[in-house]
């Protein structure tokens, strides 16, 4: 029996790990089946891919790295501590993340999406090996073969695209892989790799009917092979434009492949169905706290540009509720005049009235029901961006007075003496306004590519502590005044804020 990837990837983490997990952070899949077993009953593969779906969509319920890169991208803000939430990723100005041992908090922020990624990039390895290395099939004269491949590759691609979105390093990994000579890898090369493997799913269901097993991806109703090309070629377009760390890199992004990846992408809203077991999304439930996570007066600003950057500082400070002629202020965030869950000691700069209000009913409901993970009107911004990049403005004015911010919003539509940075800029806007907490990360990976993050700001997570002392590597991290160096840590060069005394 071929060793199992999992023994390479460190995701057996240290008991320090083990330890100070707790229950919000407890995503092993129950139902993934021992790889062993699963290999030696090739009709069984299956649940081998659904246990990779089940970690890949883990990120969503292990949800404390995602959290936090939206706070230190100022999309959401707060000044609770639970998990370093304030003392790592919104304190001003930004300090260096800890990752050492003795920083508990560590496990939940970024060793379980590393797990969780990796571990699905190992079950879906084992499964492509199988099919294409060893000739297994699957299914009744081997009719769900491409199928399961076609999945396979699309949970890898997928854990890949994730990982090199988030973290500086990787591992690139096939089925052809020596797992014995393997070696931590720059997140380009994972990234190149995630898109190759996206491309693979694509050419894979435009040569093959099927549909997915219905215990891979909770869809409302099973995902047919068209669907699923689609969806892999919003993702492919999503992470060619994400990969980016700095401004420069984006400007010099492939934009008209991106065009044409996400022209081919998805027409609907890429839905997953929650049943609050073995589907979870605690991202979006927990948002539908009333308190637990307000929005940073960045995005309050794209409503009304003359509200204030930051809270005033007095404690019995109150500011109204901003002026709009935008429906959606109203529509997605509510005003809240209680402040009593901000700690003044801790910034009172960082206090905000208003809260997520999108995802109240899908908390109301105990986190159970169908829930967004990528909008469609998200793709066709995608496109719309693509479009100005590539030289044609219009086109993406017309994009964006047949979306949201007329639809939904009510303004007027756009007039087509927009320069092409004020219509940069409004796509920018809808993005932070409408990808609400759905897709991993996105206004942190956004602000980054834009060059608007504060001076300090990690640009990646490094690679966790306990996985550098499985490798025998030194420690390593990023973030902090010192680091900002425009390369793994933000100089703050273009910072839409930069805090008093820098």
């Amino acid at each position: 029996m071929k060793k199992s990837l999992k023994i390479y990837l460190g995701t057996i983490l240290t008991g320090t790990f083990l330890l100070s997990a707790c229950a919000d952070l407890d995503v092993e899949n129950l139902n993934n089946p021992d790889t062993e077993k699963v290999l030696s009953t090739p009709d069984d593969l299956k649940g081998l891919v659904g246990g990779a779906f089940s970690d890949l969509y883990g990120l969503f319920r292990a949800y404390r790295g995602q959290v936090n890169l939206e706070h230190t991208a100022d999309h959401t803000t707060m000044t609770n501590n639970v998990s370093n939430w304030w003392s790592e990723f919104k304190v001003e100005p930004r300090p260096q993340f800890a990752n050492s041992l003795a920083n508990s908090n560590r496990a939940g922020i970024i060793d379980n999406p590393f797990r969780l990624t990796n571990s699905a990039i190992s079950s879906s390895v084992d499964v492509i090996k199988l099919i294409e290395n060893d000739g297994v099939e699957i299914g009744v004269d081997g009719e769900d073969t491409q199928m399961v491949l076609a999945a396979a590759y699309f949970a890898k691609g997928m854990a890949e695209g994730y990982l090199a979105s988030t973290f500086d390093q990787g591992y690139v990994v096939d089925k052809d892989t020596d797992l014995t000579t393997i070696e931590l890898a720059p997140y380009d090369a994972v990234m190149d790799m995630a898109l190759a493997d996206l491309a693979k799913t694509i050419e894979l269901a435009t040569s093959n009917a099927f549909e997915l097993d219905p215990t891979f991806i909770n869809t409302p109703s099973p995902m047919g092979n068209a669907e699923l090309a689609r969806l892999a070629s919003t993702y492919q377009a999503h992470f060619m434009m994400t990969r980016s760390r700095t401004k420069a890199q984006n400007d010099a992004n492939d934009w008209a492949k991106i065009k044409e990846l996400a022209k081919n992408g998805i027409t609907d809203d890429y839905i997953i169905v929650q049943d609050g077991s073995t589907w979870s999304n605690s991202f979006i439930n927990i948002s539908g706290l009333d308190w637990y996570f307000r929005i940073d007066h960045r995005i309050i600003r794209i409503f009304d540009p003359s509200f204030p950057k930051r809270y005033p500082l007095e404690a019995t400070a109150l500011l109204p509720p901003a002026t709009t002629d935008d429906k959606r202020l109203e529509l997605y965030f509510f005003y809240e005049e209680d402040m009593s869950r901000f700690n003044l000691t801790r910034g009172a700069q960082l206090r905000s009235n208003y809260r997520i209000g999108r995802w109240d009913e899908f908390y109301r409901g105990g986190g159970i029901g169908p829930i967004p993970y990528f909008f469609d009107y998200i793709n066709q911004l995608i496109i719309a961006e693509a479009e100005v990049m590539t030289g044609n403005t219009q086109a993406a004015i017309d994009i964006l007075n047949e979306g949201n911010r007329i639809t939904v919003g009510g303004l007027e539509p756009l007039p087509s003496t927009l320069s092409d940075q004020e219509v940069l800029q409004t796509i920018w806007d809808e993005r932070d306004i409408e990808v609400c907490r759905t897709d991993w990360a996105i206004p942190f990976m956004d602000a980054r590519r834009r060059g608007i993050l504060q001076r300090g700001v990690l640009l990646h997570f490094p690679v966790p502590i306990t996985e550098m002392l499985i490798l025998g590597l030194p420690e390593y991290t990023f973030g902090g005044q010192a680091a900002a160096d425009g390369v793994n840590t933000s100089d703050g060069a273009g910072a839409w804020y930069t805090p008093p005394g820098l």
